[in-house]
């Protein structure tokens, strides 16, 4: 039982560090407020976007190097259409343009 508490603390330690990592990042935070505004609770940003920050701390690069591609993914399991999909990519296209 012990083992499993160091665990769970070990998780909730590398969930604030990510917190902090993605806060000191102008990037991030505009793609996070980004996909934010987006109808959708199902919205994720992960893949390399997420792992080039984590990189980019642990060795003392700008948190912006390297970052070329963001991974937007969701699951709505009420809609498969490709018109939601699409409709879902509109809207990430408008909130990167500021439209």
């Amino acid at each position: 039982m012990s083992e499993l508490i160091s665990q769970i603390r070990v998780f909730r330690n590398k969930r604030y560090e990510l917190i902090g990592i993605l806060q000191h990042s102008e990037l991030a935070m505009y793609i996070l407020r980004s996909v934010k505004l987006i109808d959708s609770e199902e919205l994720w940003v992960a893949g390399g976007f997420i792992r080039n920050l984590i990189w980019n701390q642990k060795h003392k690069y700008p948190l912006n190097r390297y970052q070329n591609d963001v991974d937007v993914f969701y699951f709505n399991k009420e809609d498969f259409s490709a018109a939601n999909d699409f409709s879902i990519e509109e809207q990430l296209k408008k909130s990167r343009s500021g439209n």
